[in-house]
């Protein structure tokens, strides 16, 4: 398979079973207890991906399963996860000259990875 191909299954496959699992244990270590914390899991999901809703976990796609999974990681704590909800949705409270990025780096610690925003 070539990689446009590998991409374009990223982009229309379903997530798997154990990438869907993954992500439910991120978000039970980052504190989010069973089915009552659902509806707060889907936004924060949606958020960090910049989607406009998500109705469940099933319906990422294989390559933002990934994704989200690889951000849940990354965040120490709740707190830091909730930072960057705010942050995705909220773009006028972006620091200037920051990213969406920039600033999700921030909240989980990634700060060495970035240059320094211009001091005005």
């Amino acid at each position: 398979m070539k990689l446009d191909e590998w991409h374009a299954v990223l982009e229309t496959e379903p997530a798997t079973p154990n990438q869907v699992g993954a992500i439910m244990a991120e978000f039970r270590r980052l504190g989010f207890a069973g089915r009552y914390d659902r509806t707060e899991r889907l936004a924060a999901s949606a958020a960090l991906l910049e989607l406009g809703e998500l109705d469940s976990m099933r319906d990422l796609v294989m390559g933002d399963a990934g994704r989200l999974l690889r951000m849940l990681q990354r965040f120490r704590d709740r707190a830091g996860l909730n930072a960057a909800v705010v942050a995705a949705r909220s773009p006028a409270v972006l620091p200037r000259g920051m990213s969406f990025r920039e600033v999700v780096l921030l909240a989980i610690g990634g700060w060495r990875e970035l240059p320094r925003p211009p001091l005005r």
